[in-house]
C-alpha cells in the first residue's frame, strides 16, 4: 500500500492528521496550495511540514485562473459568466460557480498529483454531517484510478472535531474558526457567503475583506 494524506489546514484533515500520527512515516501528506493562502493557513502548514517526515506541497495559481475565468460567487446570473460576457457583448466582472474554482484550483491539481505518484490510499476529512462534500465517495470507495478512498472521521461530528483537536493538538486549530464555521482556503475567496469569512477576515487581514466585499457588491 502506498498511501497518501490529502491535507488542507482546516479542521477535518488536521483531525485526520493527528489520528495517523503513528504511521506518518508510511504516509505522504499533500497539501494543495491554491497560490493566495491566507498567512494563518501558511503558518499552521508549516507547523505540519515541519511534523511529518513526507510532505509535498502542489501549487496552483488561482489568481490567474480567476482572471480568465471569473470570480467563484453563490450567486451566477448568465449574463455575467464568461460566456454571457462574450454573447452579449459587455463588460464587466465575470464569475463563476464556487465549486468549479474549487475544483480547478484546490480539489483536482492535488488529486492529479497523488494519483501520479502512484498511490493506492487516500486518506480524507470528509464527514457524513457536512453540508457540502463528495456523496460518490464514502469510506472505502475505489475510483477510477485504483485509489482507495479512507474517511477515517466520517461519524464524527464537527463539534467532535474541534474537541478532538483541541485535547491532542490545539497548535492546529486555524484561528478562523474563532469567528468562522468553515476554513478558507483562499484569501481572494467571494464565494461561500453564509460562513463567517467575511469577519474573520475584517478581523485579521482588512485589505482581504475589502477585496472580498468590493467583488460581491459588484
Amino acid at each position: 500500500m502506498k498511501a497518501a494524506l490529502s491535507f488542507s489546514a482546516g479542521k477535518d484533515s488536521c483531525a485526520v492528521l493527528m489520528l495517523m500520527r503513528d504511521h506518518w512515516d508510511r504516509l505522504t501528506v499533500y497539501w494543495s496550495n491554491p497560490g493566495a493562502p491566507l498567512p494563518a493557513t501558511l503558518a499552521l502548514v508549516e507547523k505540519v511540514r515541519a511534523m511529518v517526515p513526507n510532505f509535498v506541497e502542489v501549487r496552483s495559481d488561482v489568481l490567474s485562473d480567476i482572471e480568465q475565468n471569473g470570480w467563484p460567487s453563490d450567486l451566477v446570473p448568465h449574463s455575467m459568466t464568461k460566456m454571457g460576457r462574450e454573447s452579449e457583448g459587455t463588460d464587466g466582472i465575470i464569475v463563476r460557480d464556487r465549486f468549479e474554482c474549487c475544483f480547478r484550483n484546490l480539489m483536482d491539481p492535488v488529486y492529479q498529483r497523488i494519483a501520479a505518484d502512484g498511490h493506492t490510499t487516500l486518506f480524507r476529512g470528509q464527514r457524513n454531517d457536512e453540508a457540502l462534500q463528495n456523496r460518490h465517495i464514502q469510506n472505502g470507495h475505489v475510483d477510477a484510478n485504483g485509489i482507495t478512498h479512507v474517511l477515517p472521521i466520517a461519524e464524527w461530528t464537527a463539534e467532535q472535531v474541534h474537541q478532538y483537536l483541541q485535547n491532542v493538538a490545539p497548535e492546529l486549530i486555524h484561528p478562523i474558526y474563532e469567528h468562522a464555521s468553515s476554513s478558507l482556503d483562499c484569501a481572494c475567496c467571494t464565494a461561500y457567503w453564509g460562513e463567517g469569512h467575511t469577519r474573520y477576515l475584517i478581523s485579521h487581514e482588512l485589505e482581504a475583506a475589502q477585496n472580498r466585499l468590493r467583488v460581491i457588491n459588484e
